[in-house]
C-alpha cells in the first residue's frame, strides 16, 4: 500500500480520500451481509462477517498511518484537528458496519414477514447509496485540491452536493421508523428476544446512516474554511 505520508505534501485530502475508499468498502459489504442473513444462509453470513472485519481492519490501518504521519512539521494545529475530525467521523462508519456484522452473528434470528424483509433490503440499499455518495464527493474534493484547483464556486457546488447525503440519512431514518413500527405491531406474536434483537439491528443500521451524515458534516466544515 502507498505510504500515506508521501502524499501529504500536495493536499490533506489525498489521505482522507484513501481512507474513505476503504470505509466505502465496508458500507458496500452490508449488502451481501444482510442478504445472507435474510436468506438464512448462516455459513455465508459468517464468511461475510469475517470479510467485514477484514475490511474494517484495512480502514483502521490507513487511519493509524494518517495519525502517525500528522507531525507538527506537516500541518498547523488547526489543520491537524480538521484532518482528525473527518477521519474519526469516517472511522465511525466502518466501526458501525463491523458492529452490524457482529449483531447479525450473535443470534440466528429470522425476519418475521416479507414486508419487513423488503424494508431491510431497502434500508441496506439506501445506506449503500448514501455512503457511496459521500465517497464520490470526497473523491471530487480530492481532485479539486490535488489537481488544478478551483474557486469558491466549485467549493459551493461540492457543499451543495452534500445535501444528497443528508437526504439519504433522512430516507434511512424513515425506513428505520417503519420497520420498528411493524415490529411493535407484532410484539404479541414475537418473543421478546426477537423483538429486542431486530430493534437493535435496525438501530445499528440507523447508526451507520447517522455516521455517514456526521462525516458529511465534518467534510462540510473542512472545505467551508478553505
Amino acid at each position: 500500500m502507498r505510504k500515506i505520508g508521501g502524499i501529504f505534501g500536495r493536499s490533506v485530502f489525498g489521505p482522507i480520500n484513501e481512507h474513505m475508499s476503504r470505509v466505502a468498502d465496508c458500507v458496500e459489504a452490508v449488502r451481501p451481509l444482510l442478504g445472507s442473513w435474510l436468506a438464512r444462509e448462516w455459513d455465508a453470513l459468517a464468511r461475510e462477517a469475517a470479510r467485514m472485519h477484514d475490511l474494517e481492519n484495512a480502514a483502521d490501518r490507513i487511519k493509524h498511518e494518517i495519525r502517525n504521519s500528522l507531525s507538527a512539521g506537516v500541518f498547523s494545529a488547526v489543520e491537524r484537528s480538521e484532518v482528525m475530525d473527518i477521519i474519526k467521523a469516517q472511522d465511525d462508519i466502518a466501526d458501525n458496519c463491523e458492529r452490524l456484522a457482529e449483531i447479525l452473528e450473535i443470534r440466528r434470528t429470522v425476519a418475521p414477514t416479507d414486508d419487513i424483509r423488503r424494508e431491510y433490503l431497502e434500508l441496506a440499499e439506501e445506506l449503500i447509496r448514501t455512503g457511496g455518495r459521500l465517497a464520490q464527493i470526497v473523491a471530487k474534493v480530492t481532485e479539486l485540491f490535488c489537481g488544478a484547483g478551483g474557486g469558491r464556486e466549485e467549493l459551493r457546488g461540492l457543499i451543495s452536493e452534500l445535501e444528497d447525503v443528508h437526504r439519504g440519512e433522512h430516507n434511512c431514518g424513515q425506513i428505520e421508523h417503519s420497520i420498528i413500527g411493524r415490529l411493535f405491531a407484532m410484539e404479541k406474536e414475537l418473543d421478546a428476544l426477537t423483538v429486542i434483537f431486530l430493534w437493535n439491528l435496525t438501530d445499528r443500521m440507523g447508526s451507520v446512516a447517522g455516521s455517514v451524515e456526521n462525516a458529511a458534516d465534518a467534510l462540510r466544515r473542512m472545505i467551508g474554511q478553505r
